[in-house]
């Protein structure tokens, strides 16, 4: 009697355990395929309180659909522009919910309080006209935008501030020492810490667009000159709508010196005034004004 071991099951138990594996290669290659037009998403976008940055990230109506069946073609598959223009006002037309509202609120309270008992300083600057952030971020319309996850709302982060602040002392005030004293350099650690900006208030959005009617020619200026007779390529972004109030909150974390963070936060209402924050502001975005002023300095 010839003995199996070493030669794998009997044929029969063979066949039981490819047949699970199959199917369960089907089912997940049925789950990779796009589901943007099921009846089940476009439900999902259109409740009240659905979460905008969720609805960005994951379930964005963009793609057309290019088969005869419906389907999305697997050989080059486009976000559609004017799905991309829809969707997107759907997703600024959504509310984040009164729950997140109060979330929102006591977040920025708390933050208000840190700063207070570390002896830091909070104050509120708002928008001029619109502001964006995050336009790099990957997205399937390939322009991003910046969300803090658990509120659903636009965040600055720090380092984004810091990085304007920086370039604000070191190139325009001309005191890039004060700056890496205040700011730190890679060696060494500053004196302050910047936390994330929220807004004071959940803000609207906007949709905006970048037409640019010359793409032939930045993609292959060699071959296609500049000329007018090309079509244009309009791209849709979110931006925050104009006089959205932001909180900012500056945080000692050594020892400084009397006037150190009225400094600071002199010069970040100045630069943010001037040279602005985030994306595209050698377009006009991004300009802040200052509105009022959170907190007071406390003694640590």
């Amino acid at each position: 009697m010839t003995s199996r071991r070493g030669h794998g099951p009997p044929q029969s138990d063979r066949g039981r355990s490819q047949r699970p594996r199959e199917e369960r290669q089907q089912v997940q290659s049925q789950l990779l395929l796009p589901t943007y037009d099921s009846d089940d998403i476009s439900q999902l976008v259109k409740l009240n309180g659905t979460s905008p940055s969720l609805t960005f990230d994951r379930f964005v109506q963009i793609w057309y659909r290019s088969n005869t069946d419906g389907s999305v073609s697997k050989k080059s598959p486009q976000p559609d522009k004017h799905s991309t223009f829809e969707s997107l006002k759907q997703i600024a037309g959504l509310s984040c919910g009164a729950g997140n509202c109060a979330i929102l609120k006591e977040v920025n309270e708390r933050r208000r309080a840190l700063a207070s008992a570390k002896g830091g300083l909070s104050f509120e600057l708002k928008t001029k006209w619109r502001f964006t952030t995050g336009l790099g971020a990957a997205h399937p319309s390939e322009i991003g935008f910046r969300w803090d996850h658990l509120l659903s709302v636009p965040v600055i982060p720090g380092s984004s501030i810091k990085g304007a602040l920086r370039a604000w002392l070191r190139d325009f005030k001309k005191d890039g020492a004060r700056a890496e004293k205040l700011l730190g350099t890679p060696d060494c650690i500053g004196k302050i810490v910047i936390l994330d900006a929220l807004p004071k208030t959940p803000p609207r959005l906007d949709v905006d667009i970048i037409n640019s009617h010359y793409q032939e020619y930045y993609q292959d200026p060699d071959k296609n000159p500049p000329g007018d007779y090309y079509s244009p390529n309009p791209v849709f972004f979110l931006t925050t709508a104009p006089n959205t109030v932001f909180v900012f909150h500056i945080l000692p974390v050594k020892e400084i010196e009397p006037g150190d963070l009225d400094y600071v936060k002199k010069c970040m209402c100045e630069a943010f005034e001037s040279i602005g924050l985030g994306a595209k502001t050698s377009s006009g975005y991004g300009r802040f004004v200052f509105v009022s002023t959170g907190s007071q300095p406390g003694t640590r």
